[in-house]
């Protein structure tokens, strides 16, 4: 990884390294910056990180590949495994030079624009990766549209959670704790506050919905550069009053549990993690019709599918979701019924070990690699 702040990415490894058999693997996570809070939990989960220091300029950093380098023949590394693309370009030159035999790429979104560099770097990489995971076959079909990836090099291995975290949380004391007042009909979304999360088509929505639905409330759970702004928005659109911004958090079960529905407004997007976690806690859904969202979400059955940039088609859907309570509360059912059967962590990291042995074997025989 390039580093690991709160992010789908980084609670995705998260989870997979803690569901993961260490009979099958021994996990060792290099981080190209600082360490960052998700490193620091996998340290008290008991899985080693290794923080590089690297990423303090924009320019190409020779340094971050010799350490990496180094460090994968001191290890004697088996399989290289990266994630994102500065951690997918400097991990997979490192690994080709140490003569790591395995080295697996996971990509985890969409291209909004092209992006000429990161298209011709994924080009050159894919020669010397062995197998190429996407996280949707969105996110695949991009891979193979902008990136010229053989289609049989790429995996789709959609996103998956830790379903046990997802129970019974106290909704009145969450609600106290965050001062929403009980009755209130809580929107709510988590994602980092940036251009890409939709946050103010979100926001445009809810001054729609005030006169008709004035109990309505909206919580916004993350951090980033676009918080200011926000909250400047939510004033001049008349919400001050009516937003609140949680910041940064790693009790979002608990937090959804909160909520009466969850809004995803995202402009983009591969396949978002807090999109299982909201139908694993049974919270009816809206999403936009982005990226992998509709491989996930049945418009209609799991969820409420609309077109991103639009306030008025979320207001609507919104609307809906509260008058039609039954309804709603059906498509949730609906929903955690799917996330159950499909989107179970440890079936995930299953995938992912077999994966693992299959590439190995593939490249070097019979031999298992030892844990």
């Amino acid at each position: 990884m390039a580093a690991l702040p709160v992010g789908g990415a980084e609670t995705l490894l998260l989870a997979a390294l803690k569901a993961a058999d260490r009979r099958c693997v021994s996990p060792l996570v290099c981080s190209l910056a600082e360490k960052g809070p998700i490193g620091e939990e996998m340290e008290r989960a008991g899985i080693e990180v290794i923080p590089l220091g690297g990423m303090q300029h924009k320019r190409f950093d020779v340094g971050i590949i010799l350490r990496l380098c180094r460090l994968m023949r001191q290890r004697e590394v088996d399989i290289v495994h990266t994630h994102l693309y500065h951690a997918g370009r400097y991990g997979r030159i490192a690994a080709t030079l140490a003569g790591v035999p395995c080295v697996v790429a996971s990509f985890h979104n969409v291209y909004r624009i092209r992006r000429v560099k990161q298209h011709v770097f994924n080009r050159i990489l894919s020669k010397v990766t062995h197998r190429v995971i996407a996280v949707s076959e969105a996110v695949k079909d991009h891979l193979v549209r902008y990136d010229h990836i053989a289609p049989d090099l790429i995996t789709v291995l959609p996103n998956a959670i830790d379903l046990r975290l997802f129970g019974a949380h106290d909704r009145i004391e969450v609600r106290r704790r965050l001062d929403i007042p009980p009755d209130a009909y809580l929107v709510g979304t988590v994602g980092r506050l940036e251009p890409q999360k939709g946050h103010v088509v979100l926001l445009q929505a809810m001054q729609e919905l005030a006169a008709a639905c004035p109990e309505a409330r909206l919580l916004l759970v993350g951090g980033g550069s676009q918080e200011w702004p926000l909250r400047q928005a939510a004033k001049d659109l008349g919400l001050a009053d009516r937003v609140t911004f949680a910041g940064e958090r790693r009790d979002v079960p608990a937090l959804l549990a909160a909520m009466d529905l969850f809004v995803l407004p995202s402009l983009w997007e591969g396949l978002p993690l807090v999109l299982l976690e909201a139908m694993a806690s049974g919270l009816p859904a809206v999403a936009t019709r982005v990226g992998g969202v509709p491989e996930v979400v049945s418009d209609g059955t799991t969820g409420i599918l609309i077109d991103p940039e639009r306030p008025d088609q979320l207001a609507a859907a919104i609307m809906r979701c509260r008058n039609d309570r039954n309804g709603a509360a059906r498509m949730a059912e609906a929903a955690r019924r799917w996330v159950e059967a499909r989107a179970s962590i440890q079936a995930y990291a299953r995938r992912l070990e077999a994966l693992y042995l299959e590439i190995f074997q593939s490249r070097l025989g019979p031999r298992v690699p030892e844990p």
